[in-house]
């Protein structure tokens, strides 16, 4: 019995400093402090919408948030949490159109953003949130695929 709990544990020992490559994280983080971002359209025309950009840092931190050239900067306390409203125009509303409405947010030390935004009316109960997480410059790579859901033609 000595030797098969010592042997199992030889065994845990030797997977925890040799792992297989496959195994191993990416190297991608969702932290950084270069970052460019957009909305999708989420709404019928009449209704509101509603965008926002949630920045968390775990250090005191000063951050630029940058739109159609409107620069505004803001101070993140340690281990805090702000939230930046983002005008309607930054929606991407022209399909196959290289537009200028992308949102860049830089930063001194490291930060993540989540995006969210909720559209809504008088005679619709609930809204309707979408959100994403944001992922710094160098997490984009060279090779990278965009997955959508079908317009419905609500925009065109």
């Amino acid at each position: 019995m000595k030797t098969i709990t010592r042997l199992i544990a030889a065994h845990l020992l030797l997977l925890a400093f040799i792992q297989p490559g496959g195994l191993l994280a990416q190297g991608v983080s969702s932290s950084g402090t270069d970052f460019w971002m957009g909305f999708m359209p989420n709404a019928i025309p009449g209704g509101y919408i509603r965008m926002e950009l949630f920045i968390a840092s775990g250090t005191a931190n000063k951050v630029k948030v940058d739109f159609a050239g409107n620069l505004r900067s803001y101070t993140v306390p340690t281990n805090s949490v702000i939230d930046v409203q983002i005008d309607q125009n930054a929606i991407t509303k022209d399909a196959e159109v290289p537009t200028n409405n992308a949102i860049h947010v830089t930063s001194v030390n490291p930060i993540t953003i989540y995006g969210y935004s909720v559209w809504g009316s008088a005679g619709f109960a609930g809204g309707s949130p979408d959100g994403f997480l944001a992922l710094p410059l160098p997490a984009y790579g060279t090779k990278y695929y965009t997955v959508n859901y079908y317009d419905l033609s609500v925009w065109g």
